[in-house]
C-alpha cells in the first residue's frame, strides 16, 4: 500500500489523486491519501474513475483509493505558510 500526504488546497490534492489512480491502474495497488477532512469526498469520489475496471486477476479496482483524515485546518496551514518568511519569497 502507498500512503500519500497532500495538504492545504484542492490544487495540492488533485495531482496526488492522479498519481494514485495511475498506481492503482498500472499495478493494482491500494493507495491511501492522508489529507484534511474537508477533502474526503473529493478523494473518495475519484474512485468512480475506476468503476468497471479490473486487475489482472479480475478483481475490481474501484475502492482501492482510500482516504485518511490527517486532521488540521487547511486555512490555518495556508495562513501560517503566508506569514512564515522561511516558506515565502519576499520582494521588497
Amino acid at each position: 500500500m502507498y500512503h500519500l500526504r497532500p495538504l492545504s488546497h484542492p490544487g495540492d490534492v488533485q495531482p496526488y489523486i492522479a498519481l494514485a489512480l495511475g498506481l492503482i491502474r498500472s499495478k493494482g495497488h491500494r493507495v491511501r491519501l492522508a489529507t484534511h477532512g474537508e477533502f474526503e469526498a473529493f478523494v473518495l469520489e475519484a474512485n468512480q474513475h475506476l468503476e468497471g475496471e479490473v486487475d489482472s486477476a479480475g478483481r475490481p479496482l474501484a475502492g482501492r483509493l482510500e482516504f485518511f483524515n490527517a486532521g488540521g485546518d487547511p486555512r490555518e496551514l495556508m495562513a501560517y505558510m503566508v506569514k512564515s518568511t522561511s516558506n515565502t519569497t519576499r520582494q521588497d
